[in-house]
C-alpha cells in the first residue's frame, strides 16, 4: 500500500481540514514526520486507520476533538499488484448524546481514468472491502503496518501460535501452516485407520502354529473322508428314487389307460353309428372333385386360347416396330460416323483460334498500359528535374542565412566566470531579503507564543479547579449508587424463575380443568355407544331368526323341483342318469310354476335380509372399535390427570400472578432511578475527562509553545549570523566585478538572460538550417536517382513495348492459317457454339435411336417367351379335358 493523500478534519488536535499530500514525501522513497508532543503526528495515523478500519486499535472512543461534534476523513491510497489500482476510502463521524461515536456516510471507490467505481457504501461492507484490498485486519495492521507508541515491543514479543498466524496472514502462507497442519492431522489419522485395520486383520492369525495346522489338516482329511461317504450314500438313494419316481410314473400310466380304455368302450357304439354315416358321405363326395375339375379346365383352356391368339397378334407388331427402330438405328449410326469427326476437328480448331484471339487482345490492353506507364513517367521525369532546379537554388539561400547566424551567436556568448559571479549575486541578495524577512517573522512569533503561554496557564488554572470539584461530584454520586444496590428488591432472574413456575402452575390448573371436563363427555358418549350396540344387536338377532326360517323354506322347495329340473335336461335318445331309459315323455304339472316363483322370491328376500345383516354387523364392528377407542382414552385421561399431580385451588394462579407484577413495578421503579443515577455518574465521569483531556492538552500545547520559543530563539542567532556573512560576501563580489556598491545584480541577470535567450534562439535556427541543408542535399541526391531510374524504366517499357508487337502479329497470322482469316473473338464464340450445338445433336439422336431399339427388343423377347409358355401350357390342359370328358 502506498499513501497518496489524506484530508483529516475534526480529529484530535486538527479542528480544520488539513490535507497531506503523500505524493510529494513519497518521491524520495523515504520520510519521517516530525513534531513536539501534541503537534499531531499520531493523528496522522489514526487517520489513516479511523478511514480503513472505522475504527482504532486501543477501541478509543475519544478522538473527536472536544470542540466539534463530528469529524471525517479521506484517504487515497495506491495497491501494486499485478496491476496497479487507485482507492479512495471516506468516513464521517458523529458524536452521540451518551458520548460515544457513530459512524455516518461512508464510501469506497476505485479510481479509474474512465470514472470513479463504487465498490462500497454500508460501513461493515466498506471494512471488509477495506481488509480483502490490504490483506490485513486491524490488529495485524497495527502490529505491522502502523505501531502505536510503546507497542513495538509487544510485535517483537509475540510468540507461538499468534506469532505464526500473523506472519502467515502477512504473507499468505495459509496453506503452509494451519491448512497444511490440518491436512497431515487428517492424513495421519487416515492412515492410523488402515494401520488399525492391518494389525485387526494380522491378530486374526494369533493362533496360527504348526500344531494348530496339523490338527486342522487331520480334521480336513477326516472331514473329506465323511464327504466322500456321504456322497457315495447320495448317490445310492438318488438312484432309488429315480426308481422309485420312475415306477411311480408307470404305475399313473397304468390308472390313465384304464380309465381311457373304459371311456373308450363306452364311446364304440356312437362311434360305430358315425361310421356308417361318414361311408355314405364319402361316396357323395369321390364324384364331386371331378365335376369341379372338369369345369375348372374347361374354363383355363377357353381363357388360354383367347390370351393365346391376343399374345400371337402383339408379337407380329412387335416385330415391326424392332425392324423399323434397327433401320432408324443404322442411318443413325451411318450419319454420326460421317459427320462427328469432322464436327469435332472444326470445334478444335476454333477452340484454339479463340486462346490465340483472347491471347491478342490480352497482349493489346499491355501494350495500351505500358504506352500509358511510360508517357507517367516521361512526365514524372520532367517534374523531378524542375524539383532539382528550385532545390539547388534553396541550398545557396540556406547557406547564406548560415553564415550570417553563426556570426550573430559569437556576439550573445558570455563568459563561465562573469555568468557564475551574477548568479551568485543574485543568490545572496536573495538569501538576505529572506533571513531579514525570517528575523522578523521569529521574533513576531516569539511575542505571540508568550501570549498565548500566559493564557493557557490561567487556562490551566481554571481547567483544575473545575476537575476537582467533578471528582468530588463524582464521589458523591457513587456513593448514593452503592446505598441503592443494597436496597435492590429482586433480581431479573428470581423474577423471571418465579414467572415461569406461576406459568406451569396455571397450565397444570387449565390441563386438570380441561380433563375433568373431557371425561365427563367421555362417559356420557360411552353410555350412548352402550346403548346403540344393544339395539343394533337385537336387530342382528332378528335378522338371523328370520334367514333361518327363509332357508328352510328354500330347501324344501328345492328338493320338490329337483324332479323338473332333471326332465329340463333330457334330451331324445340320451339314457336318463337316474333310470337310464332313452325315452322321456314330458308331463307338466301346474304347481311346478307357481314353486319356481316362490323360489325366486325368497331368494330375493333372502338376498335382501343377507345385506342387512351385513351392514347390522358393519355397524356393530364400527361401533363397538370406536367404544374401544373411548374407553381407552378414558383410561389414559384418568392416567393424565393423575400424572399432574394434587389439584389447584381454584384462584391461586391469579394471586400469584399479581404478587409477581408488583415485585416488577418495585424493580423497574428501582431501575428508573439506578439508571438516572448512572447516566449522571456517567456524565460527570465524561466531563471530568473532557476536564482532563483539555488540562492535559493545555499543558502538552504550553510546553511545546516554551519548547517552541528555545527554538526560534536558537533559530534567529543562526540567521542573524548568517545575514551578515551573507552581507560581507557581497561586498566582496562587487569589488572582484569592479561594480559600484549600488549595482543591480537583477538588472544584469536579465541582460544576460536576454542574451542567452537570443543565443538559443539562433542555436535552435542554425541546426533547424543545418537540418533543412542536409535534408535538401539528401533530396538532392535521392531527386538525380529517381531521374536516373526513370530514365532506366522507359528503355525497358521501349523493348518490352517491340515483343509484345512482335507477339500480337504471331497470333494474327496463327488465327489466318488456321481458319482462312482473322476473325473477331465474338465470331469465334458464335462458331464454337455452332459446332458444339451440332455434335451434341448428332450424339442425342444416336443415343435416342439405340435406347428405341434396345426397348424394342427386350419387349419382343418377352412376349415371344410369354406366347411359348401359353403354348406349352395349353397342351396338357386339352389332354386333361378329354380324359374328364370320357364316360
Amino acid at each position: 500500500m502506498r499513501p497518496i493523500r489524506l484530508r483529516i478534519k475534526g480529529i484530535n488536535s486538527f479542528q480544520e481540514e488539513q490535507l497531506i499530500d503523500f505524493k510529494t514525501l513519497t518521491q524520495a522513497g523515504i520520510f519521517g514526520i516530525f513534531g513536539p508532543t501534541g503537534s499531531g503526528k499520531s493523528t496522522i495515523l489514526d487517520g489513516i486507520t479511523l478511514a480503513l478500519y472505522g475504527k482504532l486499535s486501543r477501541n478509543s472512543s475519544n478522538y473527536i476533538n472536544v470542540n466539534d461534534e463530528k469529524a471525517s476523513v479521506v484517504y487515497e491510497f495506491i495497491i501494486a499488484g499485478q496491476e496497479e489500482k487507485t482507492y479512495q476510502v471516506s468516513r464521517e463521524f458523529k458524536r452521540n448524546k451518551n458520548e460515544g461515536i457513530n459512524q455516518g456516510k461512508c464510501q469506497l471507490l476505485e479510481l479509474r481514468p474512465e470514472g470513479a467505481l463504487v465498490l462500497a457504501d454500508k460501513t461493515t461492507e466498506v471494512t471488509n472491502a477495506c481488509e480483502e484490498i490490504i490483506g490485513l485486519g486491524l490488529t495485524d495492521f497495527t502490529r505491522t503496518v502502523v505501531l502505536p507508541q510503546g507497542k513495538f515491543s509487544d510485535f517483537l514479543k509475540l510468540e507461538g501460535k499468534p506469532r505464526r498466524d500473523m506472519l502467515e496472514r502477512l504473507f499468505n502462507l495459509s496453506k503452509y501452516g494451519d491448512e497444511l497442519s490440518n491436512r497431515l492431522k487428517l492424513e495421519r489419522i487416515n492412515e492410523l485407520e488402515k494401520l488399525n485395520q492391518i494389525v485387526g486383520s494380522i491378530k486374526t492369525y494369533e493362533g496360527v502354529s504348526p500344531e494348530a495346522l496339523a490338527e486342522k489338516q487331520s480334521s480336513y482329511e477326516q472331514n473329506h473322508q465323511q464327504l466322500k461317504e456321504n456322497r457315495e450314500r447320495f448317490e445310492q438313494l438318488n438312484s432309488q428314487l429315480s426308481e422309485a419316481k420312475l415306477l411311480m410314473d408307470l404305475l399313473t400310466e397304468q390308472k390313465n389307460a384304464t380309465d381311457e380304455v373304459r371311456n373308450l368302450e363306452t364311446r364304440q357304439i356312437e362311434i360305430t353309428e358315425k361310421e356308417q354315416q361318414l361311408a355314405l358321405g364319402k361316396k357323395a363326395l369321390e364324384v364331386r372333385p371331378f365335376m369341379e375339375t372338369f369345369e375348372t379346365l374347361k374354363n383355363q383352356v377357353e381363357e388360354s386360347r383367347c390370351s393365346l391368339i391376343g399374345s400371337e397378334e402383339k408379337l407380329v407388331e412387335l416385330l415391326v416396330k424392332k425392324e423399323a427402330c434397327e433401320n432408324n438405328f443404322n442411318q443413325t449410326d451411318d450419319y454420326k460416323s460421317e459427320n462427328l469427326f469432322k464436327f469435332q476437328s472444326k470445334l478444335e480448331k476454333v477452340a484454339d483460334a479463340m486462346i490465340w484471339k483472347e491471347a491478342q487482345l490480352a497482349l493489346e490492353t499491355e501494350i495500351r498500359e505500358l504506352n500509358k506507364k511510360m508517357d507517367t513517367k516521361n512526365h514524372h521525369k520532367i517534374n523531378l528535374e524542375n524539383d532539382k532546379t528550385r532545390l539547388t537554388q534553396e541550398i545557396e539561400k540556406v547557406k547564406k542565412q548560415l553564415e550570417g547566424q553563426r556570426s550573430e551567436e559569437k556576439k550573445c556568448r558570455i563568459e563561465p566566470d562573469h555568468r557564475e559571479k551574477i548568479t551568485r549575486g543574485i543568490t545572496i541578495t536573495e538569501e538576505t531579503s529572506r533571513l531579514n524577512s525570517e528575523i522578523e517573522s521569529d521574533e513576531k512569533r516569539l511575542k505571540k507564543n508568550q501570549t498565548e503561554i500566559d493564557q493557557l496557564l490561567e487556562n490551566e488554572k481554571s481547567l483544575e479547579e473545575q476537575r476537582q470539584a467533578l471528582a468530588s461530584e463524582l464521589s458523591a454520586v457513587d456513593q448514593e449508587l452503592k446505598a441503592h444496590e443494597a436496597a435492590r428488591p429482586a433480581t431479573w432472574d428470581s423474577i423471571r424463575t418465579e414467572k415461569d413456575e406461576i406459568i406451569r402452575i396455571k397450565n397444570i390448573f387449565l390441563k386438570q380443568t380441561a380433563g375433568k371436563v373431557s371425561l365427563t363427555a367421555q362417559e356420557k358418549q360411552i353410555d350412548a355407544l352402550v346403548q346403540t350396540i344393544e339395539s343394533k344387536k337385537a336387530i342382528e338377532k332378528l335378522l338371523k331368526e328370520k334367514m333361518t326360517a327363509v332357508e328352510k323354506q328354500l330347501t324344501l322347495l328345492e328338493n320338490k323341483n329337483m324332479g323338473h329340473k332333471l326332465r329340463e335336461q333330457l334330451c331324445d335318445g340320451q339314457p336318463c342318469p337316474v333310470c337310464g331309459s332313452t325315452e322321456h315323455p314330458l308331463t307338466v304339472y301346474p304347481e311346478e310354476s307357481d314353486d319356481a316363483i316362490r323360489v325366486e322370491v325368497i331368494n330375493n328376500t333372502y338376498s335382501q335380509q343377507q345385506k342387512e345383516l351385513a351392514e347390522i354387523t358393519a355397524e356393530i364392528a364400527q361401533l363397538t372399535g370406536s367404544f374401544t377407542i373411548l374407553v381407552e382414552n378414558q383410561k389414559n385421561l384418568k392416567t393424565e390427570i393423575i400424572s399432574l399431580g394434587q389439584p389447584i385451588p381454584e384462584g391461586q394462579p391469579e394471586l400469584l400472578e399479581a404478587t409477581n407484577t408488583e415485585l416488577i413495578k418495585s424493580l423497574e421503579d428501582w431501575e428508573v432511578w439506578q439508571k438516572k443515577q448512572e447516566t449522571r455518574s456517567h456524565e460527570i465521569k465524561n466531563q471530568l475527562l473532557r476536564r482532563e483531556g483539555d488540562l492535559k492538552e493545555k499543558t502538552a500545547s504550553r510546553q511545546a509553545l516554551m519548547l517552541q520559543n528555545l527554538e526560534l530563539e536558537e533559530l534567529k542567532k543562526n540567521r542573524e549570523a548568517a545575514f551578515r556573512q551573507l552581507m560581507a560576501e557581497a561586498t566582496d563580489l562587487k569589488i572582484k566585478l569592479k561594480v559600484p556598491k549600488a549595482f543591480d545584480f537583477h538588472a544584469a541577470n536579465e541582460t544576460i538572460k536576454k542574451m542567452d535567450a537570443r543565443r538559443g534562439e539562433l542555436m535552435d535556427s542554425l541546426e533547424i538550417l543545418e537540418k533543412g541543408l542536409a535534408t535538401d542535399r539528401q533530396q538532392l541526391e535521392k531527386l538525380g536517382e529517381s531521374i536516373h531510374g526513370i530514365n532506366r524504366q522507359v528503355q525497358e517499357f521501349l523493348l518490352l513495348i517491340g515483343e509484345k508487337a512482335r507477339q500480337f502479329k504471331e497470333k494474327r497470322t496463327a488465327i489466318e492459317e488456321k481458319l482462312g482469316k482473322d476473325y473477331e473473338l465474338k465470331e469465334l464464340g458464335e462458331l464454337k457454339d455452332k459446332f458444339i450445338g451440332n455434335i451434341k445433336w448428332i450424339e442425342n439422336a444416336w443415343t435416342t435411336a439405340k435406347q428405341k431399339l434396345e426397348t424394342a427388343r427386350l419387349e419382343y423377347q418377352k412376349t415371344e417367351e410369354a406366347v411359348t409358355i401359353k403354348k406349352l401350357i395349353l397342351r396338357p390342359c386339352k389332354g386333361n379335358l378329354r380324359l374328364i370328358s370320357q364316360p
